[in-house]
Parts: C-alpha cells; structure tokens; sequence
C-alpha cells in the first residue's frame, strides 16, 4: 500500500501529497517486479448517507479501480465487480460490505435493485463476504470495508460534496519472486527516487509510506 501521507507527521492528514499515475509509471519501471498497480480512495464519513426503503445509513465510501477488491483480498459473497466500463464511464453502481448490507436489509435478492445518496440513485451490483478481520478506530468503531460503500474509481468525486477529505492511495501487487522485506526495500527505494531525496534525507520529505501485505 502506497499512501501519500507522512505517517510520523503530527497531522498526518493535513499534508497531502498524491502519488499519481505518473509516478506510478516511473515506479514501475525503477521497480519491474511491480505486476498489478491499483488506485482507490477512501472518505471515512464524509460522504452522504446511503438510503434504502426507509432505512439509512452514513458509511465509510471507498473508490477502486476493476482490480480493487481483488488487490484488497475482498470477495464477493453475490454480484459482480467492478468493470473497466464502469470506471471510465463512471457509472453510478455500487458494492456492499457485508455489515452495511445488512444493516440496510440488502441480501443477495437485492442485487439489480436500486439506492440513493446525495440525491443520486445507484444500482447495487455487489455484496461482499463477512471479514474475518475486524477494523476498528480508537472510539471502538468499525470502519473496515464490512461497513463501508465501494463505487467505481470514475465515480467517487460525483457521490463526495465538494469539501469532503478524502484520502489517496495505490495497491501494487509485486511478484513472488521477492520477499516481503525485499518489497517494501524496494518500493521505498524507487519512490525516494521518484522524490529526488538524497542518502541522508529522511522519508518523511517525501509524504509516502510503503508497506507489504502478504
């Protein structure tokens, strides 16, 4: 996960500094066992509340491209993914975690049915399976993607008014042939390039964070 925020900044938030496609590009090529190189971001709760027959709810939103949920290690338990047409056309569809589906009564029997935010009507094409894993914050509250609403990369700053904060990142999938350590190693090592940092600079001048999950 390339995140493009200084992790040891005492506002980590409030210096921004996107990695964009550009960069990506250059990465890839500094760093060739890079296989898969996926966009997406996540607005906590600043987006709209998603409603449905009466129900309502204020989630979590977060935007991926078509490799997203596979990037994640998210799986569908009914539905389809994202696809490239929904991305670049934008097209107003979305995909569920699996607590947020049930708190607005959605099931599998839903899907091809219909939800409004912000004054804008979606069709639901996806639920996700339960995670195994719980996310929760410092007041306790779960805000993994159980509980939060998935829209094509295309589509995100249409559903976010216009002041809401939303935080970039990128997924890259890289190749068996390196070790967890030897990613990050590498990753940090092309991204302090792409910064034009010198030996001793510090990370935090670049506003990035490279980390691998396997």
């Amino acid at each position: 996960s390339l995140d493009s925020y200084p992790r040891d900044s005492e506002d980590v938030y409030a210096r921004v500094t996107p990695i964009d496609s550009l960069q990506i590009s250059e990465l890839r090529r500094l760093v060739p066992e890079i296989q898969l190189a996926s966009p997406h971001v996540t607005a906590w709760n600043q987006g709209p509340e998603l409603r449905r027959l009466g129900q309502s709810r204020k989630p979590g939103w977060r935007a991926m491209d078509e490799h997203g949920l596979e990037m994640m290690n998210l799986e569908l338990a009914a539905g389809r993914g994202f696809s490239a047409t929904d991305r670049m056309f934008r097209r107003p569809v979305v995909i569920l975690g699996h607590g947020l589906a049930g708190q607005l009564g959605v099931d599998e029997t839903c899907i091809g049915g219909t939800l409004t935010y912000g004054g804008q009507t979606a069709e639901l094409i996806g639920i996700l399976k339960s995670q195994d894993v719980p996310f929760s914050g410092e007041d306790g509250r779960d805000f993994g993607p159980d509980v939060q609403v998935f829209l094509p990369f295309g589509a995100f700053r249409e559903a976010l008014p216009a002041d809401a904060y939303a935080l970039p990142a990128w997924q890259v999938h890289v190749g068996l042939s390196m070790t967890r350590e030897e990613a990050e190693a590498a990753l940090r090592a092309g991204l302090r390039s792409l910064r034009g940092l010198k030996a001793k600079e510090p990370d935090k001048a670049m506003a990035f964070f490279a980390k691998a999950y396997f």
